[in-house]
């Protein structure tokens, strides 16, 4: 990065740590919303989505601290700015050791902020069955129990049972994004859009990947497209929106997604595309299954072998999401946030 380009990145920093500041003193209302992202997940940018749509639905101000300006916040042991004020920790998959980088951030604001309501939205928790992994859990359970006003949303039922042993104050709300609904308007299908991971979460293995690539190419010929929940440049907030569109306009304009992604099959409920899910290390994707098993469209394939035949059970057309059974944990999750003000 050229210094210049440096330097007008640390210039931006501080200008929104300035205005996070002007905010704080003039609205008492203003509640933080931290960790949001300025990555290229698109699932991660659809979470978050659907926390400002529902914070603007609810007439709740909010303070947007991104995670890069929290980590800051926290090199200039400032992370107790917030203290005192209702602070939202972004949904995800933050929780444990898969990105222990987030959980220890996580950890330094709750530590930090002891007269905050905090409440960590929708998230799944992995932690590693191995020492390591067993010494992290117990350092963020003391961590979490300390705080006199922490609650905790898992968003599958393994974190919440797990969340339930370790913690006071747990409750089961499905991922944010399903909140949104981007079925409309519809578009032509075509082909197959192959959305697979390949990061530390992916667990198929070569030959898998080969075996998935020789079906999808048996029922779709040269009509399989690879596509991805992560572009490769900065997404503002400002953008935000535009960029899941795009995600969701690509989806719609296939016959089928064949995918190993949460955000993968989540999209996929939330714009009515036929979809085959695959599992992976995490238990976020079979677990976020389970709130959107009822729609026909979205099918989970345990046995790879088995995917053209998957494939070929699936509904088709365009379909309609309906998020209705959802929404009173949505609703529940609004009234808590509501309570703290």
């Amino acid at each position: 990065m050229s210094f210049y380009r440096t330097a007008r990145c640390y210039l931006s920093r501080l200008k929104q740590l300035s205005k996070c500041y002007v905010k704080k003193w003039r609205n008492k209302k203003a509640v933080y919303l931290i960790m949001t992202p300025t990555h290229g997940n698109l699932g991660d940018h659809a979470i978050t989505q659907a926390e400002t749509l529902m914070l603007e639905r609810l007439h709740i101000p909010y303070i947007d601290v991104p995670t890069e300006l929290l980590k800051d916040w926290e090199d200039k042991d400032m992370l107790h700015a917030m203290n005192g004020r209702t602070i939202l920790i972004n949904g995800g998959g933050n929780l444990g050791t898969i990105w222990f980088s987030l959980e220890r951030v996580i950890r330094g604001v709750i530590q930090a902020n002891p007269k905050s309501r905090i409440l960590i939205l929708p998230n799944t928790m992995y932690y590693h069955d191995d020492e390591r992994g067993r010494e992290e859990l117990e350092a963020s359970k003391a961590i979490y129990n300390a705080h006199p006003s922490l609650t905790v949303y898992a968003r599958e039922k393994t974190t919440y049972d797990l969340a339930k042993k370790l913690y006071d104050h747990v409750k089961l709300v499905p991922d944010l994004a399903l909140a949104l609904n981007y079925s409309l308007p519809a578009f032509e299908r075509d082909g197959c859009v192959m959305c697979l991971r390949s990061d530390k979460e992916r667990t198929r293995t070569e030959e898998d990947e080969a075996e998935i690539m020789r079906q999808t190419r048996q029922l779709f010929g040269d009509k399989v497209r690879i596509g991805d929940m992560n572009v490769n440049h900065a997404i503002s907030p400002e953008d935000r929106e535009e960029e899941i569109k795009k995600q969701c306009d690509l989806f719609k304009k296939a016959q089928v997604v064949v995918t190993d992604r949460l955000h993968g099959m989540i999209f996929c409920a939330i714009t009515g595309t036929p979809c085959v899910v695959i599992n992976s290390q995490s238990p976020k994707v079979k677990g976020c299954y389970e709130w959107i098993k009822d729609l026909d469209y979205i099918r989970f394939c345990e046995d790879i072998r088995q995917l053209s035949a998957v494939i070929q059970s699936l509904p088709e057309g365009n379909l309609l999401y309906d998020n209705a059974p959802l929404l009173p944990y949505f609703r529940e999750l609004e009234s808590d946030i509501q309570s703290c003000l």
